[in-house]
């Protein structure tokens, strides 16, 4: 019996040992991941960073081609047609925004008058 007992001890010990060893395997497993996805995410990062500074660049090359070398003055006449540009734009955006404004008044006056038209129908029955 006692012979028995040892043997499955030894058998609970290797099963302990290897199941040890397979959480060993799986944190290092995690790491990896983890290492791979922050280094990922800083590729990404310098990505974003690069075209953020491509972006400013053709910023500048735009301002660069409105500039008037000649006179050493920005091009007048390119800078009234983008503001021009950009308060249509503007105006468009607020139109759009004052529809739907409107649209939801109109809405809310359609339920009211009908909550009130109720309202008459109960008193006017009642009296």
């Amino acid at each position: 019996m006692r012979r028995k007992w040892k043997a499955m001890t030894l058998a609970e010990a290797k099963e302990i040992v290897s199941h040890l060893e397979n959480l060993e395997g799986e944190e290092q497993e995690e790491e990896e991941m983890q290492e791979e996805e922050e280094q990922e995410e800083e590729e990404m990062d310098e990505e974003q960073l690069a075209e953020a500074m491509a972006a400013g660049q053709e910023d500048a090359e735009q301002q660069a081609e409105q500039y008037d070398w000649e006179s050493g003055q920005l091009n007048a006449k390119e800078i009234a047609l983008q503001q021009q540009q950009s308060k249509k734009d503007a105006r468009k955006e607020r139109g759009a925004a004052g529809g739907s404004q409107r649209a939801a008044a109109a809405v809310a006056t359609a339920v009211g008058a009908a909550s009130g038209s109720q309202r008459n129908r109960r008193t006017g029955s009642q009296r």
